[in-house]
């Protein structure tokens, strides 16, 4: 596994850190037991190639995705269980070894309610943790405190508007405070 040990251990501690602090995921973790890091470092290490040792001496891995500690895991954890797994590999740079391992598309998006998914990366973007590109219809603008373009490399504020006008939202419900703060000069803030 690319990483070797020191990889794997930073991975298991973001993946924990991560897991522990979602809810949805926490009561699989209610009573671990001290053996626990050790398992999932043993499981992990197989997750991304290695001996499968651990997983067939509890019945394989279609017996492991159905319940963990006598728990039913629902498809939902499933889910964040996964998304977690690949945010961590990302965090410790194990993120080539997880595409090349599973397989899955990985898009990357910049996104709020009001304003659509403006910003997305084709599919394996090529720079880890780059939100991507405008899409079509959307300019994109980074500015000062006065709405004034800062240069490149500097720090500013992200302003964003589009050509289709039902492409982003147009003001908050009977809120005319919040919409005046919001877009200013015909750009989204």
């Amino acid at each position: 596994m690319a990483g070797g040990a020191p990889g794997l251990e930073r991975l298991c501690v973001r993946f924990y850190e991560r897991v522990l602090a979602d809810p949805l995921l926490l009561p699989l973790f209610r009573d671990p037991g001290e053996e626990h890091a050790e398992r999932l470092s043993l499981w992990l290490t197989e997750l991304l190639g290695g001996p499968k040792a651990h997983t067939e001496a509890r019945g394989g891995f279609a017996v492991m995705k159905g319940a963990h500690h006598g728990l039913r895991i629902t498809e939902a954890q499933r889910t964040a269980w996964a998304a977690h797994m690949r945010a961590a590999c990302e965090e410790v740079g194990l993120d080539a070894e997880f595409q090349r391992r599973f397989g899955p598309d990985v898009y990357t998006i910049f996104n709020m309610t009001e304003i659509s998914s403006p910003i997305t990366s084709g599919p394996n973007p090529a720079v880890s943790g780059t939100c991507g590109q405008a899409r079509a219809g959307v300019d994109v603008r980074l500015v000062d405190e006065n709405d004034c373009e800062v240069p490149v490399g500097a720090v500013g504020e992200m302003i964003l508007r589009t050509d289709r006008p039902w492409g982003m939202n147009h003001g908050y419900h009977k809120n005319p405070e919040a919409t005046a703060r919001a877009w200013r000069n015909g750009w989204f803030h």
